[in-house]
């Protein structure tokens, strides 16, 4: 067995294969493919919502910076914030009153 985070795969044996052989290994073991489309749900994607946010020129700057695409990396980025955060089961949070103090 292989240690913990270990590779388990022979790579002599794969790196000896042909195409045909891979083709016939895949086509003789379904396994996982099937599996997978079995649990699969095709959804269409909700539609985004446009906002105006204030954030800071520094976070803007290396964000464009990655090229197109920065704001959809803008949501997937939260979005990942927000499912690694609990549920709140209370509702958004009020606005606060008063004075900071």
């Amino acid at each position: 067995m292989a240690a913990r985070g270990g590779s388990r795969t022979d790579l002599a044996r794969v790196r000896a294969m042909t195409d045909e052989d891979v083709e016939r290994a895949v086509a003789n073991d379904p396994g996982e493919a099937a599996a997978w489309r079995d649990r699969v749900e095709v959804v269409m994607p909700r539609r985004k919502v446009p906002v105006s946010i204030r954030l800071d020129a520094v976070v803007v700057e290396r964000l464009r910076a990655f090229g197109s695409g920065w704001q959809t990396r803008v949501n997937a980025i939260l979005r990942a914030y927000l499912d690694t955060e609990p549920r709140r089961e209370d509702g958004p949070r009020q606005k606060r009153t008063g004075t900071a103090g």
